[in-house]
């Protein structure tokens, strides 16, 4: 499909890019939180702060936009625009899993409150907007390309109503709270946790019944794994070269039930 075939190729724009400038690599990633997806020649800029706050910037030579998601990925949208007038949204994503297909975001215009404009799927993954989106005025068009972005560059899945975000683009937040344990899931090729701190113990039983952990320290991991009292395999670490993905090193029960307890950053 059309989305599958973008999104791989954006992967391997982003890997490239890694590979030149380091931008996400795990040296860098101590640093920053940031990283970029391009889409019709505009660079997007994303972060997601120690709060765990989305932030997705673009510019062009008519227009300026970003966009602040919250944990539930509520949030607003600001545009300067170069020859109209500057703009403003508030926008709602009720649903976001990249995998599955599926994007449900609603919009209000700052400026006319009482009409919202609901967007799917098939609006944000295809850049031929129609019917109403391409009605409205331009700032929705880079609206549409600010959620597109987002959409692509797979940081923030919605799984069973809860908004979890991928490790990689929350660094400072979980180097902030390093002590903490997270439920964690694997998709798309990289691990995304739910940014609400579990405690050690709903880690362990969660590790005992199956479910996948992640926390910031490799001695945290080997304890809670250990504490199952089911054994422990690992470390280990599933990365090589020519598989594009974010890899972590984990630990494993020694049962093998499917559980992983990954941590610190990306190989």
């Amino acid at each position: 499909m059309r989305f599958k075939r973008l999104l791989s190729a954006t992967l391997a724009v982003v890997m490239m890019s890694n590979l030149v400038v380091g931008q996400i690599s795990a040296s860098a990633a101590e640093n920053t939180t940031i990283q970029d997806v391009y889409l019709d020649g505009v660079a997007y800029h994303f972060e997601v702060d120690e709060d765990w706050n989305i932030i997705v910037t673009a510019e062009t030579a008519e227009s300026e936009a970003r966009m602040v998601l919250d944990q539930d990925l509520n949030g607003t949208v600001e545009i300067e625009n170069a020859n109209a007038a500057d703009e403003e949204y508030t926008v709602d994503i009720k649903s976001l899993n990249a995998e599955e297909e599926v994007f449900d975001v609603a919009v209000v215009d700052e400026t006319n409150p009482e009409e919202t404009l609901e967007l799917e799927y098939e609006d944000i993954a295809d850049s031929d907007y129609s019917g109403q989106v391409a009605v409205t005025a331009g700032g929705v068009i880079v609206l549409g390309g600010l959620l597109e972005a987002l959409l692509y560059a797979a940081l923030a899945v919605v799984i069973a109503g809860v908004t979890c975000i991928a490790v990689v683009a929350a660094v400072e937040a979980v180097k902030k709270a390093s002590t903490c344990y997270y439920l964690a899931y694997q998709v798309l090729n990289s691990v995304f946790i739910n940014p609400v701190p579990i405690s050690q113990g709903t880690a362990v039983s969660t590790l005992k019944a199956g479910g996948s952990v992640y926390t910031f320290t490799g001695t945290r991991a080997y304890t809670a794994v250990f504490q199952t009292g089911l054994g422990v395999i690992g470390p280990e670490n599933s990365y090589a070269w020519y598989k594009i993905g974010d890899y972590f090193w984990h630990y494993h029960p020694g049962n093998r039930n499917g559980a992983h307890c990954w941590y610190g950053l990306k190989t």
